[in-house]
């Protein structure tokens, strides 16, 4: 309306300035500034201003959103503070406009974003939107970085969206990474970008698909030497997973020499539950690549126990694999020198010493606890050093945390745990719930690792109120222990126990909740915020997946 007419549109926009519905009050907002010169810039800042400066944090993130639709470049210092809110609501709401304003001093605010949960999704977002011109910019901080692999893969689902020449040559040069969540979402970026190699670059993408193979080989005969014993089931799925991922890899870098939809269609089949699907999975393979890959590729491929497959990949002469006892495989995946295994597999490693009170992993992991900067990994290995000699970690922990805030914090988490602190579990204790819930089960263990630093522990009296019927929801639950019961006032409508989930719809649209949840008995439950997920859903199909699963069977039982 104020852009098509100019003339007497302020007068017809001035009460929708103050309009109830926050969603019309935006619109004027943005058409006064916009459209109907001085006199309704003056006006609508006013009512911008009551926004940004609000006490409520809706009208607040409402202010964030008139930025963005305004689109004005060198209007950006009032974002600023938005970016800065106290509420995390505000703060990614504010992210949004800044990838729309694409005004460079607002990238390091939007980089700095990146770092925090809740935001992350947004920050990839912005930056995105920001195009080629924010390429140095990542680029820069890539290097920089180099110590933070986690930082470094959030970069790189940058580069993925981007794509161009640019792109592309930056992963090329970024092909030799040793992390291995780096190297692969850099072989995703590139397979996004519809990679591929020129002729005279074909052995050298041979070559990393024997190394993969020589690794996966490594992986099974580890697998091999593990006993079967419940301390170590754990750390079996584990390296199934990163064998997976070896997979993957594989897959991946044969697309980047051989024809792309076949490699992935063959990819795709080799996980459906039909055998013959399977058999026609490995048949594209077999049938496309090179005779000198085969025997790095295809006993990864057929459908047999893992021993066997581990025997004929020794039958390659070029594929080695050292034999070695439980003891020692231990050993090498908690010292992990090479990146041969992600901070997961690390962490199961120390969980099953610690179970089987190994003192041979003793002097592994005390140099773990003092030099990760994966709290998973830490926290996991101060327990262990407690349960496998507890005088040497007293000992330990007093030099830990003499200068290490970190570590403080770890051993602080321990005490509180070992005193029986109902509130306190270990992280490791946290996953094996977070796998027996519906929406996470399709998730992969490493990937629900990912969960545990976004859930918040609450703990409930019977007759507590987790929350009224009518309160904005933007959170879901997961009953952990203890009964709860859904109902509006008097009546009842279900009761709910352990490893059940409420308020799952807030996580796709936080609208006010339509029924009351009260605690029946003492309750421990994880809190998960809908911006939290996000940032996981973003990246991780498997939980989109879980999540709408849950959603069908709620609405199937309606």
């Amino acid at each position: 309306m104020a852009k098509l007419e100019e003339v007497d549109a302020l007068d017809e926009l001035t009460p929708f300035l103050k309009d109830v519905d926050p969603e019309l009050r935006v619109a004027a907002i943005v058409g006064a500034m916009q459209h109907v010169g001085l006199d309704g810039i003056v006006l609508a800042a006013q009512q911008f201003n009551e926004m940004r400066c609000s006490s409520d944090a809706s009208e607040r993130k409402m202010a964030a959103r008139v930025l963005g639709d305004v689109g004005i470049q060198n209007f950006y210092r009032p974002l600023v503070p938005l970016l800065h809110d106290d509420v995390l609501e505000v703060r990614s709401e504010a992210v949004i406009p800044a990838g729309k304003l694409k005004n460079p001093k607002l990238w390091p605010e939007v980089l700095s974003a990146l770092d925090s949960p809740g935001l992350q999704s947004a920050s990839v977002s912005a930056l995105v939107a920001g195009g080629q011109s924010v390429l140095p910019l990542l680029e820069s901080v890539f290097e920089q970085r180099s110590q933070d692999p986690e930082f470094q893969v959030r970069v790189l689902r940058v580069f993925q969206q981007i794509r161009g020449e640019e792109v592309l040559s930056f992963l090329e040069r970024h092909l030799k990474v040793t992390h291995p969540a780096v190297y692969t979402r850099i072989l995703s970026a590139l397979s996004s970008c519809h990679y591929r190699v020129s002729t005279r670059k074909t052995s050298q993408i041979a070559e990393m698909i024997r190394t993969e193979s020589h690794h996966a080989t490594w992986l099974l005969a580890v697998h091999a030497s593990l006993p079967d014993d419940d301390a170590f089931s754990l750390l079996k799925s584990a390296i199934d997973d990163l064998g997976r991922q070896d997979l993957d890899r594989i897959y991946l870098l044969l697309s980047f020499i051989y024809d792309s939809q076949a490699m992935f269609d063959s990819r795709n089949n080799l996980e459906h539950q039909s055998a013959e699907r399977r058999a026609y999975a490995i048949e594209i393979v077999d049938s496309t690549i090179d005779r000198e890959l085969k025997p790095y590729v295809l006993p990864l491929l057929d459908d047999l126990p893992s021993e066997e497959r581990l025997q004929r990949l020794k039958a390659n002469k070029e594929v080695s694999a050292v034999t070695k006892t439980a003891t020692e495989n231990l050993v090498d995946l908690i010292r992990d020198v090479d990146f041969q295994v992600n901070d997961w597999t690390c962490a199961c490693a120390i969980f099953a010493a610690a179970r089987l009170k190994c003192h041979d992993t003793l002097e592994p992991i005390k140099l773990v606890a003092a030099k990760t900067r994966n709290s998973l990994v830490r926290q996991t290995a101060l327990w262990a050093l407690s349960q496998i000699d507890p005088a040497e970690y007293a000992i330990q922990i007093s030099q830990l945390t003499a200068n290490d805030r970190s570590l403080q914090a770890a051993q602080q988490f321990f005490e509180r745990h070992t005193e029986g602190t109902p509130l306190m579990l270990l992280d490791i204790e946290k996953l094996l719930i977070l796998k027996t819930v519906p929406i996470f089960a399709e998730a992969p263990d490493y990937v629900l690792a990912q969960v545990i630093p976004i859930l918040e522990e609450q703990e409930f009296e019977a007759g507590q109120r987790v929350f009224e019927k009518g309160d904005l929801g933007t959170s879901m639950y997961i009953i952990v222990s203890g009964k709860v019961r859904v109902h509006i006032e008097d009546r009842e409508l279900t009761v709910l126990d352990e490893r059940q989930v409420f308020g799952e719809l807030a996580l796709l649209d936080p609208e006010p909740r339509s029924a009351s949840v009260t605690a029946i008995e003492q309750t421990l439950v994880f809190r998960i915020s809908q911006s939290a997920i996000y940032d996981l859903m973003a990246s991780h199909v498997e939980i989109v997946r879980g999540i709408m699963r849950v959603l069908c069977r709620r609405i199937r039982q309606k």
